[in-house]
């Protein structure tokens, strides 16, 4: 047998060895083409993230006017505090709070016809125990926020009394 012949062979029995331990790289495989089933609450909560934090930096520039463009003109807000508030209470309240620095984190987003409802933790990373949940529903087509619910939530403190041998 000729050096060639044993390189074939031994390239041979690779193949087939290789077939006998993985099957299927043993067959010539066809590409599925399906949907991913989280493709597009991906893209919804990637694109919602995106408009969250667009009107999250208008708000601590005080650019009102860019503010305004977002919210739709029966937009109404409610806190822990107050009942409702409509667009121009809101919007005249938001100076007062917009000049904290915050994350937006466990972003989820439902779609529902042309009606998206966003929801969120709101933290402020200077003190990671000030945090708010919020619930925005937002207009789809027109991408303007119709409502909104902002909560703060309390964190409870990591205990220190905890030791590392796991027994309290």
């Amino acid at each position: 047998m000729t050096a060639l012949g044993k390189a074939a062979g031994t390239a041979a029995g690779l193949l087939l060895s290789i077939g006998v331990c993985f099957p299927c790289l043993a067959q010539p495989q066809t590409a599925q083409v399906r949907p991913r089933q989280d493709t597009a609450l991906t893209y919804n909560a990637h694109q919602y993230l995106q408009a969250e934090q667009q009107l999250e930096e208008a708000l601590s520039r005080n650019a009102a006017q860019t503010v305004a463009q977002q919210l739709a003109e029966n937009f109404t807000a409610r806190t822990a505090a107050v009942a409702s508030l409509d667009k121009s209470e809101w919007l005249r309240l938001q100076p007062s709070r917009a000049r904290q620095a915050w994350i937006i984190r466990e972003l989820n987003v439902q779609v529902l016809d042309d009606l998206c409802i966003v929801s969120f933790l709101r933290v402020n990373p200077q003190r990671p125990r000030q945090q708010q949940f919020i619930v925005d529903i937002w207009r789809d087509s027109k991408r303007q926020l119709l409502n909104r619910y902002e909560s703060p939530i309390e964190v409870a403190p990591t205990s220190s009394n905890i030791r590392p041998d796991g027994k309290g």
